[in-house]
């Protein structure tokens, strides 16, 4: 089994634990065993599935079904494990000199998402810590989210629907600011409207108006 690190903001780490959130897509812009990749298309080639160019310009055609086992971030039956913004705090009783932080041995950890800003700085000041740590720097072991994948495709970003975009997380507010429990029949696109809002927030307009090729992941929460 894989093990792979996979970067959530704070809101989607929130998402994750409610309960709300079991999909995410990212750009392709790798493919295992090639490299970074370009010019990402359907083939005309019979009995292959995509066509794609590597950073020195040469041409790849792949099945479908290799291509999503190829996603970089694993394939169905892999494992992630999220990486979101934390602190990592000596122990009681115990100095520096105790303390590896390779291993995490000495340390217990808090996280941003989950901890009001005041006391996340405020309420552990007495205890020897370092700073909070950026989510990209977050080592395996002060992982607190395990996601076992269970399906992964590859489609346009704005091919997602209703379904798919609540399945990413997104609240669902209707015109007046409410959360109702269902609006896809009354608004239809009304989640996907505000998942697009959300990705070019986040990547830009740019980025949800080029349509990009993507992974479309789903996964399965395992911890905690």
């Amino acid at each position: 089994m894989k093990e792979s690190p996979i970067l959530f903001n704070g809101d989607m780490v929130r998402a994750i634990l409610d309960g709300r959130k079991t999909q995410t897509r990212r750009v392709i812009t790798n493919v295992d065993g090639i490299g970074k990749v370009n010019e990402l298309t359907p083939t005309i080639t019979p009995n292959y599935g995509w066509d794609m160019r590597d950073k020195r310009g040469r041409l790849y055609e792949l099945f479908h079904a290799d291509l999503t086992d190829r996603c970089p971030l694993g394939m169905v039956k892999d494992r992630l494990y999220v990486r979101e913004t934390f602190q990592a705090l000596f122990k009681d009783g115990l100095d520096f000199g105790k303390c590896d932080y390779k291993t995490g041995e000495g340390y217990e950890c808090r996280y941003m998402a989950t901890e009001p800003a005041t006391e996340f700085y405020d309420v552990y000041k007495n205890k020897s810590s370092c700073a909070s740590i950026p989510s990209i720097h977050m080592p395996k072991w002060a992982a607190r989210i395990w996601l076992d994948i269970i399906d992964v495709r590859v489609q346009r970003l704005q091919e997602l629907t209703d379904t798919d975009a609540l399945q990413e997380g997104i609240a669902g507010l209707d015109a007046y600011g409410n959360r109702p429990t269902s609006v896809m029949g009354q608004y239809p696109n009304a989640y996907r409207a505000e998942f697009g809002q959300l990705w070019a927030s986040i990547y830009g307009q740019q980025s949800w108006d080029s349509n990009p090729w993507v992974w479309a992941i789903t996964f399965k929460r395992v911890t905690p």
